[in-house]
C-alpha cells in the first residue's frame, strides 16, 4: 500500500511540471523594427538601411 501511495505521489508531481516550454513571441506578437549596427564594410560604425 505504501507503494502505491509513493508512485502516485511521484505521478501528481511529474504531471503537476509537466509543461510545454516556450520560447520567443508567441504568432501574432507586435515586434519593434530591427535596428542593424554595420561592423565592417563600407558602412561600419553606423545604421544605415542596407536595402
Amino acid at each position: 500500500m505504501r507503494n502505491l501511495r509513493v508512485l502516485l505521489a511521484l505521478a501528481l508531481v511529474s504531471a503537476a511540471t509537466w509543461a510545454v516550454p516556450q520560447s520567443g513571441p508567441a504568432i501574432g506578437d507586435r515586434l519593434p523594427a530591427h535596428h542593424p549596427q554595420h561592423i565592417t564594410g563600407p558602412d561600419a560604425g553606423t545604421d544605415t538601411c542596407p536595402v
